[in-house]
């Protein structure tokens, strides 16, 4: 039983940014199978991916995912410049996309 809900995590940093960097990088590392990071060979531009677990809500994979993108969100609004982006697709209808952007460790979204 259960739904799909596709939500997937993306994150446009730059490498000068250290805030709390060392913190993300360790929580990344430790696990691959949500978590990637790429480095770019231009403008020190890094960016950080969570994927979609693949399971169904309810499943056992499905809360750790939802656990893990809560930690990962909350290290990335640690960092003093990002643009995040959160992408949540409920059974494939009206996907949701949220942004949120951090300048000199700021946060701006919808709310702000």
């Amino acid at each position: 039983m259960g739904v799909l809900r596709e939500q997937i995590v993306v994150c446009t940093t730059y490498d000068w940014d250290s805030n709390d960097r060392s913190k993300l990088d360790s929580f990344v590392e430790q696990h691959p199978k949500f978590f990637v990071k790429l480095s770019t060979m231009i403008n020190g531009v890094i960016n950080y991916i969570m994927f979609w677990d693949g399971s169904k809500e309810g499943w056992p994979e499905s809360d750790e995912a939802d656990e893990l993108r809560e930690q990962f969100i909350n290290l990335l609004k640690k960092l003093g410049w990002a643009s995040i982006y959160e992408i949540d697709n409920y059974e494939h209808e009206n996907p949701i996309l949220e942004y949120t952007f951090i300048l000199d460790g700021e946060i701006y979204d919808e709310d702000s």
